[in-house]
């Protein structure tokens, strides 16, 4: 997929396979730097891919811990694009005054043009932003909870955005090893938010997150 402006590729992702054949979906590095450039905020979710913000700190520093976990569809059915089923989380500030670029050329015009539809109209305290000099060492896992297996599990990261998903095909397959019935007593959540996200920042483990409001 070409940037906007420059001609040159940007890939979003990577994708890994575990021994079972399951493949996975992680941002690259340079997907999160050109996202650097974009703002987070409490709306940004959807039916079946939840969020939940959390205040707090971090090495001293007020933070806002955004988390998100479910069915996070890719944007315009791209298969190179961000999403399965699987989880973020974020670490941001509020940085008053900040606002959108009038040009990012790293990245996709429709993608930063529904980001700005979203933002209008909301103010400093309703948006926050990467902290550039602040360091985080972020892992998360989605965790089955009738089983308490993780389904996707990362190593930390140093990173101020982690996230990964298990794309449908291969989380069909999980679906269909476990044990049970549908819709009598299969050993899985029905809707794909109701996963546990379990996290850890800098080597805290923050409480599990098991609801999806």
């Amino acid at each position: 997929m070409p940037t906007e402006g420059t001609g040159r590729p940007l890939s979003p992702t990577f994708e890994t396979v575990d021994e079972k054949g399951y493949r996975y979906v992680q941002i690259t590095p340079e997907w999160q730097a050109a996202c650097y450039a974009l703002p987070c905020f409490a709306a940004l979710w959807w039916p079946g891919y939840g969020t939940t913000v959390i205040e707090d700190k971090i090495n001293g520093r007020p933070v806002i811990i955004q988390l998100w976990k479910g069915w996070c569809q890719q944007f315009l059915g791209l298969k190179d694009w961000p999403g399965g089923v699987g989880g973020e989380v974020g670490v941001y500030g509020k940085l008053p005054g900040r606002r959108i670029a009038e040009t990012i050329p790293d990245l996709p015009g429709p993608y930063v043009a529904q980001i700005r539809e979203k933002v209008a109209g909301l103010g400093d305290a309703e948006l926050w932003w990467p902290i550039p000099d602040l360091v985080t060492e972020i892992s998360l896992e989605f965790i089955n909870p009738y089983s308490g297996e993780a389904v996707v599990k990362t190593d930390p990261e140093e990173t101020y955005w982690q996230a990964k998903w298990i794309d449908l095909p291969s989380y069909h397959k999980y679906v269909d090893a476990q044990p049970g019935t549908w819709p009598f007593n299969k050993e899985v959540p029905s809707l794909a938010w109701d996963y546990h996200l379990k996290y850890t920042i800098n080597g805290r483990t923050f409480p599990v997150w098991t609801d999806h409001k």
